[in-house]
């Protein structure tokens, strides 16, 4: 059984990832790291954001794997 939290990362990973499929240059607009919105726009949430996007299937399963292989090592 995986810990709450690391579910909760898997969930609001898979979600984000279908909307990749049909959403992604709005998605990498608004919520990937554009350093010059961070500053000049004060897109603060981008810094948080960034990190539930991928970059294709295989970006997105390693990253579930390296989140299940993890949670079950602590």
């Amino acid at each position: 059984s995986l810990p709450k939290a690391t579910k909760a990362l898997i969930y609001i990973c898979a979600g984000v990832f279908i909307l990749e499929l049909f959403l992604k240059s709005q998605l990498i607009y608004y919520f990937g790291l554009i350093p010059l919105k961070v500053i000049d726009s004060f897109w603060v949430w981008q810094i948080v954001t960034y990190i539930f996007l991928h970059g294709g299937f295989w970006h997105f399963f390693f990253n579930i794997l390296m989140l299940k292989c993890l949670s079950t090592q602590v």
